[in-house]
């Protein structure tokens, strides 16, 4: 399991100013690449490769916090409609 903030846009760049606004306090003036690692964000797409990262590794289930202060529900509605029905469950051999 992991639990894990993000955020997920249609609009990638609004997706990644949320994660900086949100975590911006908590973690300070980072660079774009460590809040990516800390808080994935971006497009379905862009998301549903991050997470596939962790399915590779073994996660099998996802507590998804959106890490933005607006439209929360946005965020919950694409994580659910568009990045899990992506990620595939490796064959074990």
């Amino acid at each position: 399991m992991l639990y894990l903030y993000c955020s997920i846009r249609q609009d990638g760049e609004r997706a990644r100013d949320d994660v900086a606004a949100f975590l911006g306090g908590a973690y300070g003036a980072k660079p774009p690449a460590m809040l990516d690692r800390i808080a994935p964000a971006g497009t379905p797409e862009q998301v549903a490769a991050r997470l596939q990262a962790y399915v590779d590794a073994g996660v099998r289930y996802f507590i998804i916090s959106p890490a933005a202060r607006e439209d929360t529900l946005e965020v919950v509605t694409l994580a659910a409609a568009e990045v899990l029905p992506r990620l595939r469950v490796p064959v074990a051999r």
